[in-house]
């Protein structure tokens, strides 16, 4: 299984590293292999989470432009005063019997107030930055956790498989040995109880195997549950140094750094 730190530092990297444009989320083909650094890849492009941040990035940007355009003057006509009697009169607007008003408003923004709204919003874009970084490393880790997970159970499913069958062997054997008198009715029963216990731990093993490879479909963002393709697992060697922590990192966690842009704009 790989280390935590091996985790951390793969979603790291896949936060901070090009991201792909979404879609199209297409399930791989049938009976096609899939490997842990294209799921990290189907996530980065059909993750909900991820998909989500982005557009909340997108719309920060453009409340940028909007807080960086000064108030429009306001142009309003009235009239006022109109004889109950005579109505409006006759003639141009001139002529009316009515009072009539032309007015201009114009907002004079002062104390700096439009470039504070524009660094605010400018801040609040970097924080939405951010915090799109924040939920790609989230989301990534998620991703590798359900596959180790899937590839776990598909390796046990393997096994169990392997086992039944050689259980299988066994009994055909230990039944050929019955009919010669080689060995007791007792120990062929015994063989046949311990088939049927492995066929049920097969069994219970192909549920889970299938219930882990639906969560990494629907954690990676993908339709269908991927239970028709192959995992190519991706084991770290057992001698494989873990790689050390960097505390410099730590301080510039995602989630961090989008906070204090987040208490920068409200600053």
């Amino acid at each position: 299984m790989a280390s935590v730190g091996s985790i951390a530092a793969s979603a790291g990297q896949a936060a901070s590293g090009p991201m792909p444009p979404d879609g199209p989320c297409t399930p791989p083909p049938a009976k096609a292999a899939l490997t842990l650094a294209q799921a990290r890849l189907d996530a980065l492009r059909c993750n909900r989470d991820i998909i989500s941040a982005r557009r909340g990035e997108e719309a920060s940007q453009a409340d940028i432009q909007i807080a960086s355009q000064r108030p429009n003057p306001v142009l309003s006509l009235g009239v006022a005063n109109i004889n109950p009697n005579l109505g409006v009169g006759a003639g141009n607007w001139r002529s009316k019997t009515v009072d009539s008003t032309v007015r201009v408003d114009q907002v004079i923004e002062t104390a700096n107030k439009g470039n504070l709204r524009t660094d605010a919003a400018r801040k609040a874009s970097a924080a939405a930055g951010e915090q799109t970084q924040a939920v790609v490393a989230q989301q990534v880790s998620a991703v590798e956790q359900s596959w180790y997970d899937a590839v776990a159970s598909q390796s046990r499913v393997e096994v169990l498989t392997e086992t039944v069958g050689l259980y299988g062997k066994t009994q055909q054997a230990n039944e050929a040995r019955l009919k010669a008198g080689d060995v007791a009715r007792a120990d062929v029963t015994k063989l046949q109880l311990e088939t049927l216990r492995a066929q049920s731990d097969l069994r219970a093993a192909q549920s889970d195997y299938a219930t882990s490879k639906a969560a990494l479909a629907a954690t990676i963002g993908l339709p269908g549950t991927l239970l028709d393709n192959r995992l190519v697992p991706d084991w770290p060697a057992l001698d494989a140094p873990v790689p050390p922590v960097d505390p410099e990192v730590l301080q510039r966690r995602p989630d961090v750094t989008a906070a204090e842009a987040r208490l920068a704009a409200a600053a």
